[in-house]
């Protein structure tokens, strides 16, 4: 008899979630090894080990007070980003298993996006209450926020470009190098 749900009895993760996983992403190329993170409905982000073969080694478990919409790992892969219903992005740093609040949102965040730029690196976090935000590590408030004016369900980005799916079915795009000089110019003026 075949088993439907692996036919070619390949391996399966070890410690799988206990509900619907909504994201899951493998740790940057930057990383000594291969690792694969994922959220869930079930209010935790996993970590696993990834080897050569294919098989999965648990490595780590983070519980959350609300179900994890999206997940980015930072670029050299010790830390890994949670975009929660609970309106927060979080930082979980793996080699210390410590998270700390990066900020928040009026509504749910969607989706998290770790961006490398030449005049910054941050994460990009879109959110059902119609803004994406740009963070950096240091500071409690965002380095650049745009007013989308419909909710943010997706996003992704390469820099300096930004493109974003809403409840509306619009795709828009951004430059976000023109928006930071704007907001930046509009600062000190």
């Amino acid at each position: 008899m075949v088993d439907l749900a692996n036919p070619n009895n390949d391996f399966e993760v070890v410690s799988p979630p206990g509900d619907t996983v909504t994201a899951m992403e493998f740790s940057p190329a930057a990383s000594q090894k291969t690792f694969l993170v994922a959220g869930s409905w079930d209010n935790t982000v996993r970590c696993w080990e990834v080897q050569e073969i294919g098989q999965t080694i648990p490595k780590s478990i983070r519980s959350m007070t609300m179900p994890i919409y999206d997940i980015c790992w930072n670029g050299d892969g010790t830390k890994v980003f949670t975009a929660s219903y609970n309106n927060q992005v979080e930082c979980w740093d793996l080699e210390g298993n410590r998270t700390m609040l990066v900020g928040t949102h009026d509504g749910p965040v969607r989706t998290c996006h770790w961006v490398v730029s030449s005049p910054y690196t941050c994460v990009m976090t879109g959110s059902l209450d119609g803004t994406l935000k740009f963070w950096d590590l240091r500071s409690p408030n965002p380095l650049l926020k745009i007013n989308v004016g419909e909710k943010v369900y997706c996003a992704d980005v390469i820099y300096p470009h930004v493109v974003v799916g809403t409840e509306t079915n619009n795709i828009i795009t951004y430059n976000v190098a023109v928006k930071k000089m704007l907001a930046s110019h509009s600062v000190s003026s």
